[in-house]
């Protein structure tokens, strides 16, 4: 009895958990590493798949070419949840508890995409609060797509490294200012 294995054909059917769960697995041997990340993907038993013929695990392998070309580097501005829109908020208007929040999750960016993204997404007029930002990191987790976020991300790492550089030179000009 053979066993069908169905797994996302895009980005964009892969939710930010899962996407945590890939970028976790830290495994050397590569045909393990391929045969967990599938078991994750397709959210079956790693086991199965273990006892899967190669040659239709390398079919499988096959369908997730897609998974080396990273999500789109494009951000969006809203994403729609369960018919509620949640819009990216005025990175310039962020509260000192906003930034203090980020900051935090930021240290393992990966395991925290969906608190940042809460941080980031909100209903319109919705002012900051963390009870609701925890609320919506748990239901951006598994109603979230990597594809909706990916280039927020990769915008907001841009901005946190151009951030730190512009402090590391005041720092450094600051120090040297002291010294003469």
């Amino acid at each position: 009895m053979s066993t069908k294995i169905i797994i996302p054909e895009s980005w964009s059917e892969v939710t930010l958990r899962k996407f945590q769960e890939v970028a976790q697995v830290d495994i050397e041997n590569e045909r393990l590493r391929a045969i967990e990340i599938i078991s994750i993907m397709a959210d079956c038993d790693p086991d199965l798949l273990k006892n899967t013929d190669l040659q239709s695990l390398n079919l499988v392998l096959d369908k997730l070419e897609w998974t080396k070309i990273p999500p789109s580097d494009e951000y969006k501005t809203e994403i729609t949840i369960k018919g509620i829109v949640y819009n990216l908020v005025n990175l310039r208007s962020l509260s000192n508890g906003e930034w203090i929040d980020l900051d935090g999750f930021c240290e393992k960016h990966i395991d925290n995409i969906h608190k940042i993204m809460a941080v980031l997404y909100r209903p319109v007029g919705e002012e900051y609060n963390s009870k609701s930002s925890e609320e919506r990191a748990s239901l951006f987790l598994d109603e979230v797509k990597i594809s909706d976020v990916f280039g927020t991300m990769l915008f907001f790492s841009l901005i946190g490294i151009k951030y730190m550089t512009h402090i590391e030179t005041y720092l450094q000009e600051d120090l040297n200012q002291r010294r003469k």
